[in-house]
C-alpha cells in the first residue's frame, strides 16, 4: 500500500468512527456491542467496495535499498529519532492533557454510560458545546479497552502522515522539490506537534486534515478526477468536525475547489453521497445540537467574557500578533512572570485598548514551561519560516515569478 493509499484509509477510519458514533448514539446503543456489530458491517461493506473497485488503493514498491537511501540523511534520521521518543512517551505515560482530562474524556464516558450522546448538565459547558471529532474516534478505545492508555495513537498516527503530506502539498504549490524535502522534516518538529503527538490533545491532530484537504484539491487540478475532490471534501469536513475554530480554513479550500465544480457535476451520485457524508462528520451535527439545547450554534452564549469578539477588525490585527508571540516563545521561558505583568505596556495604545476589550482576560499570558494547549510551533521553526518568506517575497512580487510556472493550479 502506498503512502497516499494509507492516508486515504486513515480518512475512511476517521469518517467511519464519526458516523458510527452519531448513528449508535441515535439508536441508543453506544456501547461495545454496538461498535462490534457496526464494525463487522463496516468491514463487510469495505471489502465489497474494494472488490467492486469503488475504492482503490495503490501499491508501493517497498524496496529496502530505496527506503534506506531516502532515510539515511540527517533530517529524516533526526525526525525518526524524535518520533520514536514521542511514541515511547505516549506508550509509557497516561494522558495529562488539560482539555482531555477536564472535559473530552469525561464527556465520552458520560455518553457511553448513557448509551448515547446527551446534554451534560455540568459547570464545564465545554462538555457539551465543543466539536466531537476526536471524542468519536476515542469512544471505541474506551468502550472496548476501558483504558485511556492507547488514546495517544489518535495523535501519533496522523503525526506520522504529516511529513509526506507536507511534501506533497508544497510541491503541488510550486515549491522546489529540494526545498519541500527539507520542510517536510522540519515542520513536524514544531513544539506543539511534538507535544501533542504523544498525548490526547486535539489542537494538532487535525493539521493533517487541513493539509490533505488542500493537497487532494491540488491533485484534482491535474488529474481531473472526482475522487480527489471527494477526498478533499472529506478531509475538510473532518477538519471542522475536530474543532469549530478550524472553519475559516474552509475559505482557502473553497478558492481551490470552486472551479472544479464541473468535475463534481459529472459524477452526481458519488458527489451527493460524499456531500451527505461530509455533513455528518463535520461540525454541523454539533451545531444543530447546540442550537437545540442552548440557542447558539457555537455555544458562544455560554462562554466566558471575551470569547465574543465585538470588532472583527481587531481580530484581524490582534490574532496575528498573538500567533507571532506564542510561536516565538521558547520551550523554557524564565521571564514569563515579568512578561505577563508588563507586556501590555509595550503595546501601542491604539492596539492595546481594542485588544483588551475584544479578547479574553490574560490573552497575553505566556508560561515558563508551555503546556500542550498553550504552546506554538516554537522559535526555531518560526524563524526559519519567516526567513524563507522574506527571501521568497522578492521573487514572487518581482518581474521573475518562477513559482507560477511550476505550480499545478492556475495562478
Amino acid at each position: 500500500m502506498s503512502f497516499v493509499s494509507a492516508f486515504k484509509l486513515w480518512l475512511w477510519v476517521s469518517v467511519f468512527a464519526t458516523i458510527a458514533g452519531w448513528m449508535l448514539s441515535f439508536f441508543g446503543v453506544l456501547n461495545a456491542i454496538g461498535y462490534a456489530v457496526l464494525g463487522v458491517v463496516g468491514l463487510i461493506c469495505f471489502f465489497q467496495v474494494r472488490v467492486r473497485r469503488f475504492v482503490t488503493f495503490d501499491r508501493y514498491d517497498w524496496r529496502w535499498a530505496k527506503i534506506r537511501k531516502r532515510f539515511c540523511r540527517p533530517l529524516p534520521i533526526l525526525l525518526m529519532v524524535v518520533t520514536a521518543l514521542v511514541f515511547l512517551g505516549g506508550a509509557m505515560y497516561p494522558p495529562t492533557n488539560h482539555t482531555g482530562l477536564s472535559y473530552r474524556i469525561p464527556r465520552v464516558l458520560h455518553w457511553l454510560d448513557a448509551n448515547q450522546w446527551h446534554w451534560i448538565y455540568a459547570p464545564n459547558y465545554r462538555m457539551n458545546t465543543r466539536a466531537c471529532g476526536i471524542e468519536w474516534m476515542s469512544a471505541p478505545f474506551l468502550a472496548f479497552l476501558k483504558s485511556d492508555r492507547l488514546l495517544f495513537l489518535l495523535n501519533f498516527i496522523p503525526y506520522v502522515f504529516m511529513p509526506g503530506l507536507t511534501f506533497s502539498m508544497l510541491t503541488r504549490f510550486g515549491v522546489r522539490g529540494r526545498v519541500a524535502w527539507s520542510w517536510m522534516w522540519l515542520l513536524p518538529t514544531g513544539f506543539v506537534f511534538l507535544l501533542q503527538a504523544g498525548s490526547w490533545g486535539n489542537d494538532a491532530f487535525p493539521v493533517v486534515y487541513a493539509i490533505a484537504s488542500v493537497d487532494f484539491a491540488c491533485r484534482a487540478w491535474k488529474s481531473r478526477r472526482a475522487d480527489d475532490v471527494w477526498y478533499s471534501m472529506l478531509a475538510l469536513a473532518l477538519l471542522t468536525g475536530a474543532k469549530a475554530s478550524n472553519m475559516p480554513l474552509g475559505l482557502m479550500w473553497l478558492v481551490l475547489v470552486a472551479r472544479l465544480w464541473p468535475i463534481l457535476k459529472g459524477n452526481p451520485i458519488g458527489t451527493s453521497v460524499v456531500i451527505v457524508t461530509s455533513l455528518l462528520v463535520s461540525f454541523i451535527p454539533t451545531a444543530l445540537l447546540n442550537i437545540a439545547n442552548c440557542g447558539s450554534w457555537s455555544g458562544l452564549n455560554l462562554e466566558s467574557k471575551g470569547m465574543d469578539m465585538h470588532n472583527p477588525l481587531v481580530g484581524i490585527v490582534g490574532n496575528p500578533t498573538l500567533m507571532l508571540i506564542n510561536n516565538l516563545c521558547p520551550p523554557f521561558f524564565p521571564m514569563a512572570k515579568w512578561w505577563n505583568e508588563h507586556s501590555l505596556e509595550f503595546l501601542p495604545g491604539v492596539l492595546r485598548g481594542p485588544m483588551m476589550n475584544n479578547f479574553e482576560i490574560g490573552f497575553q499570558t505566556l508560561w515558563e514551561l508551555p503546556m500542550e494547549d498553550w504552546s506554538g510551533i516554537g522559535p526555531g521553526v518560526t524563524v526559519l519560516m519567516l526567513i524563507s518568506a522574506v527571501i521568497a517575497l522578492p521573487n514572487y512580487f518581482g518581474k521573475r515569478r518562477p513559482i507560477c510556472n511550476r505550480t499545478l493550479i492556475p495562478p
